[in-house]
């Protein structure tokens, strides 16, 4: 259905976990193209899924725009943001974010039965490890993830860092082990 932009409103918890960035290219997209996706709103008309697109097509000085109303649980619009953003290139410090809401979630869900939509394939299995879960949730490696937040917890500064790309995660988990182990020694 189309609503006017007037009558739409960016959701306040997306400007917690994104910000709104490479608006050029996708302003150049859409008025090539135009709009290839509905945005996705609830049923307060705030935005689930289409912030970059909205801020767009404002910026192009459209008035109306094609949406789909979504019923979500307000308790989850966290969640569903960042399911929304899947395919979105994140900086590091959106990558964070995501993990913060991701592990809230998956706490959320402790202690309701997991049996009736888990089944293991034998005995064997290894119990699920928590960082591993959100990792491939995220799209990236357990390892990087377990990084990413060594990072955060010592030097949350240099996350700045690896997303100016003076830095890689690598490069900068090297360094803040290294001025740990020093401090250690002193």
């Amino acid at each position: 259905m189309k609503m006017s932009i007037t009558e739409i409103y960016p959701h306040p918890k997306n400007k917690e976990i994104y910000s709104l960035s490479n608006l050029e290219d996708l302003v150049i997209s859409i008025e090539e193209v135009g709009l290839l996706q509905p945005l996705i709103i609830n049923r307060n008309n705030q935005i689930l899924s289409g912030h970059r697109r909205f801020e767009s097509i404002k910026i192009l000085g459209w008035k109306e725009i094609d949406v789909e109303v979504k019923e979500i649980d307000e308790s989850e619009t966290d969640f569903y943001l960042v399911q929304f953003n899947k395919q979105r290139v994140k900086s590091t410090k959106e990558l964070l974010n995501e993990y913060e809401v991701v592990e809230k979630h998956i706490q959320k869900q402790q202690g309701k039965r997991s049996d009736l939509t888990f089944v293991p394939k034998n005995k064997s299995d290894k119990p699920i490890n928590r960082r591993n879960t959100i990792a491939e949730e995220l799209g990236i490696g357990s390892s990087t993830l377990g990084k990413l937040l060594f990072i955060k917890k010592h030097r949350e500064d240099y996350i700045d860092v690896i997303d100016r790309g003076i830095a890689t995660i690598q490069q900068t988990y090297t360094q803040v082990s290294r001025e740990i182990k020093e401090k250690e020694s002193i």
